[in-house]
């Protein structure tokens, strides 16, 4: 059995951070261990702990861990004992700053809070990176049986876009830019969605309105219109839709006592195509039909051989549209 000499004395060293040790290996003349003062190291340790005690501190320029092979390996910062076995309770304190590098940061958690209200990304340190045209910045959230879905902004058009897992972005729709909706429903649209100078364009399609008339199953809300045209020129115009019944008729010939409204500024004048004719209730075809203006008196000229037949004088010929009044 070997044996520690305890005849020959470690006189303690004058400098810090010292410990007390014996030799690796037995002297060959005595057969035993020399006691001496050596530098603390982890290597003293072997697989065992070091137990600072509570309220102490261990000061250091740096830590590393080496496994069997030579090579460096992760660092293990583990809380106190707990019930279930070692370190497997409690918490790990970092009280000033914590900065890592490196290029990937895990956390395997179930919950992670953030105090800050921003998340700054693309940062090295507090210097910005930047992002080329060809650049996303964003987040990624994986999902279960499906590709991930991602928010991420886009450098090159200067907007947001979302890929819901399809691989394919779409543009989040800004209130302060021009954007094309397609196959889009807008519902619980505001009273007054639509500035004064704003427009809204349709490309084949209807405004509908339910509680308001319908023609042609084309809806409109009246309330709308009116507040859009208002009360100047052009409201006055659009709102001239009047019922005339021709008083005499001839062949070709129907006059009504009326005058036609006149179209103001930039709009075109007003035509055959401004009004609806209807012959003992069946519809007159436009092509055969030309209006006319003669002092008080309007008159409608039909093409007999483009009609198809001459009026009668007993016809009731009947007009509605832009009639002055």
């Amino acid at each position: 059995m070997a044996l520690i000499d305890l005849t020959t004395q470690a006189l303690p060293p004058q400098v810090p951070s010292k410990v007390l040790t014996t030799t690796a290996v037995t002297e060959s003349a005595t057969g035993t261990f020399r006691i001496k003062w050596d530098d603390i190291s982890i290597d003293l340790l072997s697989t065992g702990s070091f137990d600072l005690g509570i309220g102490n501190h261990l000061v250091a320029t740096a830590i590393f861990a080496t496994g069997s092979n030579g090579k460096e390996e992760a660092i293990r910062i583990l809380p106190s004992n707990g019930p279930d076995g070692p370190f497997s309770t409690g918490s790990v304190i970092v009280q000033g700053d914590l900065i890592v590098r490196g290029n990937t940061t895990q956390q395997n958690v179930e919950s992670m809070v953030v105090k800050d209200p921003i998340l700054d990304l693309n940062y090295s340190g507090s210097a910005e990176q930047g992002l080329t045209d060809s650049d996303y910045g964003g987040l990624r959230i994986a999902r279960s049986g499906s590709n991930p879905a991602k928010i991420v902004f886009e450098e090159s058009s200067d907007r947001w876009r979302v890929d819901v897992g399809l691989n394919a972005y779409s543009t989040l729709v800004s209130v302060d830019s021009t954007d094309t909706l397609t196959n889009k429903t807008i519902t619980g649209l505001a009273s007054s969605t639509l500035a004064t100078s704003a427009s809204l364009t349709l490309d084949g399609g209807f405004i509908r309105g339910g509680r308001y008339a319908q023609h042609d199953n084309e809806y409109t809300t009246k309330a709308y219109v009116d507040a859009a045209l208002g009360s100047g020129e052009f409201g006055v115009y659009f709102r001239k839709n009047f019922v005339k019944k021709a008083g005499t008729i001839n062949a070709t010939t129907a006059s009504f006592t009326a005058v036609t409204a006149s179209a103001p500024g930039s709009l075109s004048a007003t035509n055959e195509q401004d009004f609806s004719f209807f012959i003992i209730g069946a519809y007159m075809e436009h092509d055969a039909l030309t209006i006319q203006q003669d002092g008080g008196q309007f008159l409608l000229k039909v093409d007999s051989d483009e009609i198809g037949y001459t009026l009668e004088s007993d016809d009731e010929i009947i007009a509605h549209g832009k009639f002055n009044s």
